[in-house]
């Protein structure tokens, strides 16, 4: 991912330095440490199933000195539980949604609705989803958080045909607006609340 990458996700609204910040699938940390340098003052919590994925976000946090992320090794999902996650040639891209014939391995899964609460948070900024294709059961499981915190969300669509529509329906059942952009072929959705 290079700096591009990044300034996707952040686009329409800036992570500010007191931000709690929320990273959905964050792989090997690109977007954790980043935002956890900017968000200096607040936190940032870093969501990563994959057991060597979430080693190497470990050992990437610990390079950077970073003593503001929290992070943990499970998959958001819209309950509490355990799943089979689908791996792929790529470490990026394992999957609940993509089985193919694919080797699974099982991994625990919990929502951001009980991480919110089990953290006793009571503000959350930003949220940067890309999960390979869970995204809306994701959403599902945040239901409570998305109300009562209403935060700026960057969610990556472009993992199934019609993707980007349903989580649009989502944003807009929920009072959210938002807008849908492509980049580098790939569409994504911005969500805030409306004033």
């Amino acid at each position: 991912r290079t700096e591009q990458g990044w300034k996707i996700y952040d686009k329409y609204r800036e992570i500010r330095e007191d931000d709690i910040v929320i990273d959905v699938g964050s792989h090997t940390g690109y977007f954790t440490l980043k935002a956890a340098k900017t968000a200096n003052k607040g936190n940032v919590i870093s969501i990563e199933p994959h057991p060597d994925n979430f080693s190497l976000l470990l050992e990437n946090i610990n390079n950077n000195n970073l003593t503001n992320v929290i992070p943990l090794k499970f998959a958001a999902w819209n309950d509490i539980g355990i799943k089979k996650l689908f791996l792929n040639p790529s470490s990026g891209s394992h999957s609940f949604i993509f089985e193919d014939d694919r080797n699974s391995i099982e991994v625990e899964t919990s929502s951001i609705d009980f991480i919110v609460q089990n953290f006793n948070l009571n503000k959350i900024n930003f949220i940067k989803i890309d999960a390979e294709g869970s995204e809306l059961q994701i959403l599902e499981g945040a239901i409570n958080t998305l109300k009562n915190t209403s935060p700026y969300l960057a969610v990556s669509a472009y993992h199934y045909s019609g993707e980007a529509d349903k989580l649009s329906s989502f944003f807009i059942e929920n009072n959210f607006e938002i807008i849908r952009e492509v980049h580098g072929g790939q569409e994504y959705v911005y969500a805030w609340k409306a004033n």
